[in-house]
């Protein structure tokens, strides 16, 4: 999110609801003093990850240098994944009929 520009904690709240654990079922994920992004924002900007100006934030240069990375990482892990996937597929479909081409219908 804060690669692609600055934002402010409602947004970024908002962004990271869906891969935060609730607190309590029947309350929404962006509600509660344990879902809000505000302490783990106050850490990077400690870090010297973000930068803000009391509303919003925004990457610093380290901060872009780390999520370029992490990007990498991700998108080499990815691949990695679909692939032993593909290989795990094609295996169990041989194994499935006994090694032999199905026959046309």
């Amino acid at each position: 999110m804060l690669s692609h520009g600055s934002a402010g904690v409602e947004r970024l709240d908002i962004e990271v609801a869906p891969y935060l654990t609730p607190t309590d079922d029947r309350v929404a994920p962006t509600t509660g003093t344990h879902t809000s992004s505000l302490e783990s924002l106050t850490e990077l900007v400690e870090s010297d990850w973000l930068t803000t100006d009391g509303t919003l934030y925004d990457l610093t240069d380290r901060g872009r240098t780390v999520a370029e990375r992490l990007t990498v990482v991700i998108a080499e892990q990815y691949d990695t994944a679909v692939a032993v996937l593909e290989t795990m597929a094609l295996k169990l479909s041989d194994e499935g009929d006994g090694g032999a081409q199905s026959p046309a219908q």
